[in-house]
């Protein structure tokens, strides 16, 4: 025929030639992907080990330069071509919690007004009769916290200044004030509400005794009560004398005519608190006052009952209880006839221990009627006691005192304050 093919050798150089050309112009087998990786990615960053090294095989979408470039991940442009990728990649999506979803669109909603012009007929009318109710109902009048005194003035705490604590117990406390309204010194006495039922009780059964105590001249008179925020307040006259128990303690054993003159006007404070029907249960020469006039103050009604028989519990300070109190038997006025014995008893005596009392008077060096109501005041039988068997008031150990003018304070005091208040 015209030319025949020759034979080549492959190893020869027009064979190798001819073997690269055949190599370049055949397109690569194409290779099946994985679905997850066809989510519009650019660049896919393959790591292989390959002798304990990393390298990183970059293969680019575009059709135009099909190398595979096989790079050291630590050279220059492995690490440039490293932060580029990572750069360029999108980050993936977090999926969002439902619950915090559902939580996000409820706020969303509840922040939104409610309007009454949104929604069919029905709806709105029901809205506007709900509005129409809120607007007929009238806004209920609180109740009055602070009462108006007997001069007509507001009495709130901005009308008082000072407030040195001059007295403490488990109730709360008392402050010595000044009212810049009426120009004189008042006590306040500052006791905390309580939840407990008993507790409310006592507070209000203490402000009806400061209310009746007006009727008598030897009970400490109130001014006032209200209430603020978790407190309640009672404004009370100020005893500029102190109370009996610090006189006691600094002039020690008083004169007989002294003790004779305070347990009159304490046994007038008793007996009108038991006329009224209330039981004091706490009688001791601390709750004894002395004003600024010289006379004795009945004060801290705060364990009174308003019961004249069958009472129980243990009430009261301990020195002054009645025995029958301390068993736990049910008891009467009684007890508080035995606490004033102990009084008289430390009042003649000067001895202040009042849980250890002696039985023998005679080292005292006590007179006979002295001695006698003692005795008798103290009787552990209440059936037999002072007060409420046989009249107190003729008793020998009074018989200086002129009743009717003692309750119309015409008996001089033996003891005044000294200096005007402050």
């Amino acid at each position: 025929m015209g030319s025949s093919k020759r034979f080549e050798d492959p190893n020869s150089k027009r064979g190798r030639k001819r073997r690269r050309e055949a190599h370049s112009s055949s397109e690569p087998p194409k290779k099946k992907t994985c679905p997850e990786t066809e989510k519009g990615e650019e660049a896919e960053t393959l790591a292989t080990v390959v002798y304990s090294r990393v390298f990183w095989l970059s293969d680019f979408a575009d059709m135009g330069s099909s190398k595979n470039v096989k790079e050291d991940r630590n050279s220059k442009r492995g690490r440039k071509r490293r932060n580029e990728d990572l750069s360029s990649s999108e980050p993936p999506k977090k999926k969002p919690c439902p619950a915090r979803e559902q939580g996000k669109k409820a706020l969303k909603n509840r922040k939104r007004p409610a309007s009454p012009l949104i929604g069919p007929p029905q709806k709105r009318m029901r809205y506007e009769s709900k509005t129409d109710e809120v607007e007929k109902q009238e806004p209920k009048p609180r109740p009055s916290k602070v009462q108006p005194p007997d001069n007509g003035a507001t009495m709130n705490l901005n009308r008082f200044t000072g407030g040195d604590v001059i007295g403490q117990g488990s109730y709360g406390e008392v402050r010595k004030v000044w009212d810049n309204l009426q120009k004189k010194s008042l006590a306040i006495k500052i006791v905390s509400r309580r939840t407990s039922a008993s507790a409310e009780m006592s507070l209000h059964l203490e402000k009806e005794i400061l209310q009746l105590a007006e009727e008598s001249p030897f009970l400490l008179h109130s001014h006032q009560s209200f209430t603020f925020q978790t407190c309640c307040y009672f404004v009370m006259e100020f005893a500029a004398g102190g109370d009996l128990s610090n006189h006691l303690k600094h002039r020690g054993r008083l004169p007989l005519s002294s003790a004779t003159f305070y347990a009159a006007e304490i046994t007038s404070a008793i007996q009108f608190l038991h006329g009224k029907g209330y039981i004091h249960r706490d009688i001791k020469p601390s709750n004894i006052l002395i004003a600024s006039s010289g006379h004795v103050k009945l004060s801290d009604f705060g364990l009174a009952v308003k019961r004249t028989e069958g009472i129980r519990g243990n009430a009261g300070t301990r020195g002054y209880k009645a025995p029958e109190v301390i068993s736990g038997k049910a008891y009467n006025l009684a007890a508080d006839w035995y606490s004033f014995g102990v009084v008289v008893f430390q009042m003649v005596t000067g001895f202040h221990k009042s849980q250890c009392i002696p039985s023998d008077f005679q080292s005292y060096g006590l007179s006979i009627h002295t001695e006698n109501i003692i005795k008798e005041l103290l009787e552990e039988d209440p059936t037999r006691r002072l007060g409420v068997n046989g009249c107190i008031r003729s008793h020998p150990f009074f018989r200086c005192i002129n009743w009717a003018d003692l309750e119309q304070l015409r008996i001089t005091p033996p003891y005044f304050p000294g200096g005007p208040e402050t």
